[in-house]
């Protein structure tokens, strides 16, 4: 799914796990991954949506659990439902 495909109303489920994959290829083109994510903040469009955002980052952060913020808000850019801020280490 594409970035226009987002815009179109994906539901979070994909949103999230869209972000979460495009993040591990930023990382790895960095020469990082996942496992050197120190801290998120993620950004949610609407508190009901939290269940879903943080069974979904378990997925993804199974043994390495970084400092993770869940911060709902009312509109994101574009009309997404998540944003994603991330530190991890790049060596």
């Amino acid at each position: 799914m594409g970035f226009s495909e987002l815009l179109k109303g994906g539901e979070i489920s994909q949103q999230t796990r869209r972000v979460l994959d495009n993040l591990n290829t930023i990382l790895e083109e960095a020469g990082s991954d996942l496992q050197q994510v120190l801290k998120l903040v993620i950004y949610i469009s609407d508190i009901d949506m939290w269940d879903t955002v943080n069974d979904i980052c378990k997925e993804y952060f199974v043994a390495h659990k970084p400092v993770r913020t869940i911060v709902p808000t009312r509109e994101l850019h574009f009309g997404l439902k998540i944003e994603v801020d991330c530190i991890a280490i790049c060596e």
